[in-house]
C-alpha cells in the first residue's frame, strides 16, 4: 500500500478524530465555561448533527464540481470551523454559543472526507485494488479513534484542552494540501437542481438494502459515540479518573468496535449478498 492510499484512508477518519478528540476534556470545557450537563451535551450533539447533514451536500456537490473540488471545500470549511472553536475558547471572545457554532461548521467540513473518498478510490483505482484498499478503512476509523482519545486525555492532562485545535487545524490543513496528489476523477457533471437531487436520493432510499444497512449501521456509530461522549464524565465524576486515565478505558471501547463492525460487515454481506 502505497502513501496515497494511506491518505485516502485519512480522509475516512477526519469526522471521527475531529467527533472525539476533545472528549477527554468535556469535563475541563464544562467547568471553563460554567455551564451544567444539559448545555455541556450539545458540544457533542451538534458535531453529529453536522456530521450527519454534511453528508447529504457533498455528493451533489462533487457530482458537478468535481470530487477533488467539493472534498478541498470541505476541508476549508473545517479548518475555518476549527478556526472559530480556537478562538471561541480564549480570552479573545470567549463564548461557548460561539463554540458550538464552530462545531457545527467544522463537522460540516469534516464530512467531505467520508462523503467523497470512497467514490475517489472506487473511480481512481482499479478495482481489485479499490477493494483492497477498502478492507483498510475499519481499520482506519479505529486506528484514529484510538489515537484521537489518547492524545485528547493526553494534551488535556498536561497541557491545555485548546491546544487540541492546534493540533486538529495542523491535521486539516495537511489533509487539504495533499488533495493536491490526487487528480479528478469526475468523467460527466451532473446539474446541480434541487429536482435533480432530490431525484437521486429518492432513487437510492428505495432501495431496501440500502435503508437495512445504513439502518445497521447508524444504530452501531450512535452508539459508539454515545460512549465516546459519555465515558470522560463517568471517568471524571464516579472513578476519578485524569483525562490521561481515560486510556484504561479504551480496550473497552475497542472491544465493541471489533464486534461493531463485525456486525456491520455481516449484515453488509446479508443484505447485499443474498
Amino acid at each position: 500500500m502505497n502513501y496515497k492510499n494511506i491518505i485516502l484512508l485519512n480522509y475516512l477518519c477526519i469526522a471521527s478524530v475531529s467527533a472525539v478528540i476533545l472528549t477527554p476534556a468535556l469535563p475541563q470545557i464544562q467547568n471553563f465555561y460554567g455551564i451544567d450537563s444539559p448545555d455541556l451535551s450539545w458540544f457533542v450533539a451538534i458535531f453529529l448533527l453536522g456530521y450527519v447533514f454534511g453528508n447529504l451536500i457533498y455528493a451533489p456537490l462533487a457530482n458537478t464540481y468535481g470530487r477533488l473540488k467539493a472534498i478541498r471545500f470541505g476541508f476549508l470549511l473545517n479548518l475555518t470551523g476549527i478556526t472559530i472553536c480556537y478562538l471561541a475558547s480564549i480570552d479573545i471572545l470567549y463564548s461557548y454559543k460561539l463554540l458550538l457554532i464552530g462545531r457545527l461548521i467544522t463537522a460540516l467540513g469534516a464530512s467531505a472526507g467520508l462523503a467523497c473518498t470512497f467514490t475517489i478510490i472506487n473511480e481512481l483505482l482499479a478495482p481489485n485494488k479499490a477493494k483492497v484498499v477498502i478492507s483498510y478503512s475499519t481499520l482506519s476509523f479505529m486506528l484514529g479513534i484510538a489515537l484521537a482519545v489518547t492524545l485528547g486525555g493526553i494534551v488535556t492532562q498536561y497541557m491545555d484542552w485548546q491546544d487540541l485545535f492546534i493540533f486538529l487545524f495542523i491535521h486539516g490543513l495537511l489533509a487539504y494540501v495533499s488533495t493536491y496528489f490526487f487528480p479528478e476523477t469526475l468523467k460527466t457533471k451532473h446539474r446541480l437542481h434541487p429536482t435533480v437531487i432530490i431525484h437521486q436520493y429518492a432513487y437510492a432510499f428505495a432501495k431496501h438494502q440500502l435503508r437495512h444497512y445504513a439502518l445497521i449501521v447508524g444504530l452501531s456509530s450512535t452508539i459508539s459515540y454515545a460512549y465516546a461522549a459519555a465515558a470522560p464524565i463517568i471517568a471524571h465524576t464516579m472513578l476519578n479518573l485524569t483525562p490521561g486515565g481515560l486510556r484504561i478505558l479504551e480496550p473497552i471501547k475497542h472491544s465493541w468496535k471489533r464486534h461493531q463492525w463485525v456486525i456491520c460487515t455481516s449484515s453488509f454481506k446479508i443484505v447485499f449478498c443474498q
